[in-house]
């Protein structure tokens, strides 16, 4: 089975931190969210995945290459221009074409439904195309698609002009389609096309079978700071699992089920004096602590970082390869290896503060102290 992930986008809303890192590639738990919907689609079944690249293209194939080390099967589609999701969907039609069903997702999400079930009524109803929705999500941010009594989408965040009377009800689409080849012929080609904004008011309206599957499990839009923060803290609590994957598999530490609170120590972990965990914390592979840090609560620091002497980090993901200076204090804070994000504690503007690898401080004198 085949099946479809759009990584192409500039990631505009998690400017400037996609301008070095793609937004496919931003850690979870210190693996890279389209790792996660690769894995997903692969419970599944579906071991053949289309890929269109755009934005940072080599940082994605260099970091799941041919797809093998997953037990998938990954094609590249790249593209010169953004095509949009409609339009990049119809530069791989060839991929799809001898395929009853597919499906199509964004790669800038998590989800963990029954994807199953989702395809058992997507065929049950012999459906052009259906999308996966959710009603635990706001629709006032997301926009709202209006299924009926039947499960037939009436309306796409207001785009459908449908009168005909009927028993509505609103959720939210989670970015994951499960489509049949049919749904080519209302994508024109070598044009920038949204598939929601165009192709489906096109198919409604020319009554084809389009349908919603409301599904039940967990969820989330990781295209904003604030939300791919909020998910990654989350975790931290352990709120989430997923069904389909462990991304903490290939840690030599693992925390124990049993506790409430989640320490994990990847490989390699060099440890300085009188370094200070406060769970929960998740420390990836290959990472060297400076002497007297203190490391948590909520803190992820991805494979590869370089920690100085007494730095204190909490609330913080600390992206892969990254170097931080003696004394410093990361509180609330997402950091890049050239951009750190600081989270506002409401609902405020997120504040970005551009610099490069984080200086040390100035060490303090000795002599001033000793006098």
């Amino acid at each position: 089975m085949k099946a479809m992930i759009l990584a192409a986008g500039k990631g505009t809303r998690l400017l400037p931190l996609t301008e070095q890192v793609p937004k496919p590639l931003f850690p979870v738990a210190n693996l890279p969210i389209i790792r996660y919907n690769i894995e997903f689609l692969s419970h599944y079944g579906f071991k053949d995945i289309v890929i269109n690249l755009c934005h940072l293209p080599k940082n994605i194939e260099q970091e799941l290459g041919d797809g093998s080390v997953m037990g998938v099967k990954i094609t590249y589609s790249h593209e010169t221009e953004l095509w949009g999701t409609g339009g990049g969907l119809k530069q791989v039609e060839s991929f799809f074409r001898d395929e009853e069903y597919f499906v199509l997702m964004n790669a800038d999400i998590l989800i963990d439904c029954d994807l199953e079930d989702a395809i058992h009524f997507h065929r049950r109803r012999d459906a052009v195309a259906t999308m996966v929705l959710t009603q635990e999500a706001n629709t006032n941010v997301y926009g709202a698609v209006e299924i009926d009594e039947n499960f037939a989408i009436r309306n796409i965040a207001g785009r459908i002009e449908d009168v005909r009377e009927s028993k509505r009800t609103p959720a939210v689409f989670t970015g994951v389609h499960v489509l049949t080849p049919k749904v080519f012929e209302y994508i024109p080609p070598n044009i920038h096309s949204c598939i929601n904004e165009y192709a489906y008011p096109k198919m409604i309206t020319n009554r084809e079978t389009v349908l919603g599957y409301p599904m039940e499990g967990f969820w989330a839009d990781l295209g904003k700071p604030e939300t791919y923060y909020a998910t990654n803290m989350a975790y931290l609590e352990r709120k989430i699992k997923f069904r389909h994957y462990d991304p903490l598999a290939h840690f030599t530490l693992k925390p124990d089920k049993e506790k409430a609170e989640l320490a994990c120590l990847g490989e390699n972990v060099e440890l300085g004096a009188e370094i200070r965990f406060h769970p929960p914390f998740i420390v990836g592979h290959n990472v060297r602590l400076g002497d007297r840090s203190q490391i948590g609560p909520y803190a992820i620091i991805g494979d590869g970082c370089q920690i100085g002497k007494s730095v204190g980090i909490s609330e913080s993901i600390v992206f892969p390869g990254s170097k931080i200076g003696n004394r410093h204090r990361l509180n609330r804070t997402i950091l890049s290896r050239k951009i750190r994000v600081k989270i506002p504690d409401h609902a405020t503007n997120t504040q970005i503060l551009r610099a490069g690898d984080l200086p040390p401080k100035p060490e303090k004198s000795r002599k001033k102290k000793e006098k």
